[in-house]
């Protein structure tokens, strides 16, 4: 479940009632603020000051983004300046700091902080019931904003991957394949999207 800072707009259409959720602009907070909360499993986020919470991810959202990093990491391995990142953190003070399922980045040493890095190549976001719409419609274009190069949008509901680029803004939707041509000449890499969604629980 999705909950935060968030107003309900309510439109009626019998027989059922549909809820359109948005953000609260009333109260904004800080990335000093977000780093004094409590860790209580939840994962908490900024964009442009509004705080988002969603909860622990389930298990098979922790597998496809296993499988992810494997593909990545086994792609990149030759190049160590190329960077992949489970738990990682895209920021620009003061309000907003966002925390991709999965970030390729390019440093020719280690950072200290992430806010150090300048090269964002890829952030990755995996779907839950509880954060596709989040994903889609704030942290897409949030990621663009902040300057990271490309963003997927793992949908295993659909089974898809929507990917969005910053130049061109793009987007352009896959089901068998996913081809990846990362920045500085490296070598693409071909996703096969049926096998990397299989064996997974259809309602998750």
């Amino acid at each position: 479940m999705l909950a935060v800072y968030w107003n309900a707009e309510l439109r009626f259409n019998p027989p059922r009632l549909h809820i359109m959720p948005m953000p609260v602009t009333l109260r904004r907070f800080t990335v000093d603020e977000l780093d004094s909360f409590p860790d209580d499993g939840n994962r908490y986020e900024l964009l442009d000051g509004v705080l988002f919470v969603t909860p622990a991810p389930l298990p098979a959202h922790e597998e496809l983004v296993k499988r992810l990093t494997e593909l990545l990491v086994n792609h990149l391995k030759p190049w160590r300046e190329a960077r992949v990142a489970t738990r990682s953190e895209v920021v620009r003070p003061p309000g907003n700091k966002l925390e991709p399922d999965l970030q390729v980045y390019w440093a020719p040493s280690l950072p200290r902080r992430w806010s150090d890095i300048d090269e964002r190549w890829l952030a990755i976001e995996v779907a839950s019931h509880s954060t596709r719409m989040y994903d889609r419609e704030y942290k897409r274009d949030g990621y663009l904003d902040l300057g990271v190069q490309e963003v997927w949008l793992v949908d295993r509901f659909d089974p898809l991957v929507r990917v969005a680029t910053r130049e061109p803004r793009t987007e352009t939707t896959h089901e068998s394949e996913l081809i990846w041509t990362p920045a500085r000449s490296l070598p693409e890499l071909r996703i096969d999207l049926p096998e990397l969604f299989s064996d997974l629980p259809h309602d998750w």
